[in-house]
Order: structure tokens, then sequence, then C-alpha cells
């Protein structure tokens, strides 16, 4: 038996807001045999995952439905968790009824065997994403008449305007924030 082969499709989700959100995925079994699965997630209040265990036969594809509940933006990963599916580890007794598949999987993942691991990320956007984007809006930046034309006069702009870049407010609050005794290195 070869080493176990699976992937997902899409492995990455970005998150940018807190409604809820729902996408579908699919795990390929790349394998001549087929795999058991199971589903982790890091916050599992916040989402409905659909199914969270089973097995796929040999070359098949699942596909998988994540729901994200309306929650607060932040990252989160799930991790597939995946073995061979071999049923002749199954105990078998004629004198009773077929396993059922919840038994199954917990019986395969008891075994001590180290499971091989795919992940999806649902990533939160990054804040610096907005936040520098806004502060290089001039509209964010903006001061009155007259620090215009005292930060002209000093030379931390070259003409008289409405705004401050970034850099610019720098300067400006360096000067206005520093003390007597410092230095500007």
């Amino acid at each position: 038996m070869d080493g176990l082969r699976f992937h997902v499709e899409p492995n990455f989700v970005y998150v940018d807001s807190t409604e809820e959100l729902t996408n579908f995925h699919k795990i390929t079994n790349e394998n001549l045999f087929p795999i058991i699965f199971r589903i982790k997630v890091t916050h599992p209040y916040d989402f409905r995952v659909n199914p969270t265990n089973g097995i796929i036969s040999a070359k098949q594809t699942l596909i998988l439905k994540i729901k994200r509940l309306e929650t607060i933006t932040r990252s989160d990963r799930f991790d597939i968790e995946a073995l061979p599916y071999i049923e002749e580890l199954l105990p078998i007794d004629k004198r009773t009824i077929e396993i059922p598949l919840q038994y199954r999987i917990q019986w395969f993942f008891s075994f001590g065997f180290t499971p091989i691991i795919c992940s999806i990320r649902y990533k939160q956007v990054e804040p610096w994403d907005v936040i520098f984007p806004a502060l290089d809006d001039s509209d964010n930046l903006k001061i009155s008449p007259n620090l215009s034309q005292i930060c002209k006069e000093t030379g931390i702009i070259s003409d008289e305007r409405g705004y401050l870049t970034l850099n610019e407010f720098i300067i400006l609050d360096a000067a206005i924030t520093r003390n007597e005794v410092d230095s500007i290195p």
C-alpha cells in the first residue's frame, strides 16, 4: 500500500464580515483504496459541518459543506484527519449486527495510528489591510488652514493644502510632542 494521499479544494477562505457564510469544499481521495476521515475545528460552536466524518471510496470525491454562523470575524482552522479504511481490521462477529459508521470511525482512530492531516483555513482579513490604506487617505488626515500655514512655514510641507500625508503627520506629531530636553536624531 502506497502512502495515503488526499487533498481539499479550496483549502483557504477569507473571512471579512460577521455575516453567515456557506462554502463547499471537495475532499478528493487519490488512493486505490478507501479512506476514513473525521474533521476537527478550532471553534466548533461557530460552524455547522456536513459531514463531520465518513468513508471516501477509492479515487472518489466528497463534497463538504461548511456553514460559518453569524459571529465575530476571526481566523479558524479545520483539520481533516484521514486513515486507510481496511475493513479486515474491524472485529466481526457473525452473531452481531453491522457496526454503525460512527463506531467504525471511532474504532479506526483509536488504533493509535497517526492520521494524515489536510487543513482548511478560514482567515480573517489582516487589520492593517484596512488601517494602512485608511491612513494614506488624505480625507482622514485633514488639517485646518492655520495648521497648514504653520506646516508650510516650518518646512513640513512645501505648499499649503488641507491635508497631510502619513509621513508628514508623523513629523508634525514628533515636533509637537517633543520636550525641550529631547533632541531630534
